[in-house]
């Protein structure tokens, strides 16, 4: 809402723009009327005395001539008006003269107030000399007050550039989020990659050692699971690989939004600063004439409406360099958050994945082990302390449903935004990204819940052998 205050010369203001040329006319009926007499007093400067009734007799012919002219012109308009219901074909150019036909019969309305205000006392007041320059200072200052703003809002050109610099920045918005959204992936699934690098060498010597002690089984099985984590990583590789092509893609898509926008900025710098020095020259223009004129005018209402007009262009011009100030400073700060981020932005890409990795997220495997190290002494003791373990279990269990409903919640989202810009790549990983995390911490919860059913069965095979015992006792 830049341009909802608006701005306007009180004499522009309808009504009495429509008395000043009401005063106008009167004062151009005076000076013909005075011209026509011969002179009849010795004194030049006495006013002579004017008839109210030519007076009179001009005000109605002027009344009888505006409504003729509004007749005409509402016959008019509505002649048009059924042309342009007939002739879809020629809309353009017949709501143009509609336009036209309009502010003519609102001047003609506008002045239709006034045709019977009575100015014979002002008028009649003034000598010829006055009355000639009256009528000249209103004809010049109602030619230069036509030429100055009605409203502070810029012209058609400028307007254009500002919406297509809106435009162009939901553009860069979007192709900005894909592109954080893209380096969020990538970083994940590289994650993922370092972390199935990390537990290959283990998982390959645990393989080595368990067939260097005769436990083939247990070799094949760490064989399977080799072969099954090669296989992710490569299936992970090949999608960071179609990620750098979609990230390289939207880099370059950003890269051109950004040299449009910034020069459609610079388009419309130069144009509302151009906007601004016309809006500057025609009011300084319009105070030099009206301090001219208020030095030699002895119209007590005429000096009213001139100062009032004078004091707003003070005004405006004060309001034009108070935004110049504001432009110049918030252009500085543009300046040094662009600077700002282009440091981060380069400073981001030194932080190692791997580091990062191993500092930001464990797997659901060590995870595991280190509650299944926490865990297994207690597996030893009976009553009240298994139930303490039940507890736990649950809890755990219940904290990482939390996680999983979290991460599915915010893949779900990065998923609907790629379905809604119709990015196939985008999806494909998106799905395979969900669901491998799915899997992963289910087989993880499987493998949390197996101790603690053994240890149940356990449990209930001791008291089975117990229960035997005391009844063989029995």
């Amino acid at each position: 809402k830049e341009y909802s205050l608006q701005f306007q010369l009180p004499s522009r203001q309808p009504a009495l723009c429509s008395l000043l040329g009401h005063l106008h006319a009167q004062a151009q009926a005076a000076v013909r009327h005075r011209a026509t007499q011969p002179a009849c007093s010795d004194d030049p400067h006495a006013p002579p005395r004017i008839e109210p009734k030519l007076l009179e007799a001009t005000a109605q012919d002027t009344l009888r001539v505006s409504i003729t002219r509004r007749d005409w012109l509402l016959q008019e308009k509505q002649q048009l008006q059924k042309e342009i219901e007939a002739l879809q074909a020629r809309m353009s150019v017949l709501e143009a003269k509609d336009q036209q036909l309009r502010r003519e019969i609102e001047e003609q309305e506008q002045l239709l107030p006034w045709q019977g205000c009575d100015l014979t006392a002002l008028v009649g007041g003034l000598s010829l000399g006055e009355l000639q320059e009256v009528s000249k200072a209103l004809r010049d200052t109602l030619a230069l007050a036509s030429q100055m703003p009605l409203c502070a809002e810029p012209p058609e050109t400028v307007r254009s550039l500002q919406e297509r610099i809106k435009s162009l920045n939901l553009s860069l918005k979007d192709i900005t989020a894909k592109v954080c959204m893209s380096e969020k992936l990538s970083s994940t699934l590289r994650k993922k990659v370092n972390d199935i690098e990390t537990q290959l060498p283990a998982l390959l010597e645990a393989k080595m050692l368990a067939i260097s002690g005769n436990h083939f089984s247990t070799a094949k099985e760490l064989t399977e699971e080799i072969r099954s984590l090669t296989s992710e990583k490569e299936g992970l590789e090949g999608l960071l690989d179609k990620l750098r092509v979609l990230s390289s893609r939207n880099a370059q898509k950003l890269g051109s939004i950004k040299e449009d926008y910034s020069r459609l900025k610079r388009e419309l710098d130069q144009g509302e600063t151009a906007y601004e020095m016309s809006v500057k020259e025609n009011a300084l223009k319009y105070m030099a004439l009206l301090e001219d004129k208020l030095r030699s005018c002895t119209c007590p209402l005429l000096r009213k409406v001139w100062g009032a007009d004078l004091e707003a262009c003070r005004l405006l011009i004060q309001s034009l360099q108070l935004q110049e100030t504001g432009g110049t400073l918030s252009a500085e700060d543009e300046r040094q958050t662009d600077d700002l981020e282009g440091a981060v932005y380069a400073a981001t890409p030194a932080v190692s994945p791997r580091l990062h990795s191993e500092v930001e997220r464990k797997t659901s495997l060590q995870a595991f082990e280190d509650w299944k190290a926490h865990l297994s002494p207690s597996l030893y003791f009976a009553g009240s302390e298994q139930k303490e373990e039940s507890c736990v279990l649950s809890a755990e269990l219940g904290e990482k449903c939390e996680a999983i409903d979290k991460k599915l919640l915010y893949l779900e989202d990065q998923l609907h935004t790629a379905i809604h810009s119709h990015d196939e790549d985008l999806i494909h990983i998106l799905f395979i990204l969900e669901l491998q995390m799915v899997k992963e911490t289910l087989q993880a919860m499987i493998l949390q819940l197996q101790p603690a059913k053994e240890a149940g069965e356990r449990e209930a095979a001791a008291s089975c052998v117990t229960a035997g015992v005391q009844e063989a006792q029995a």
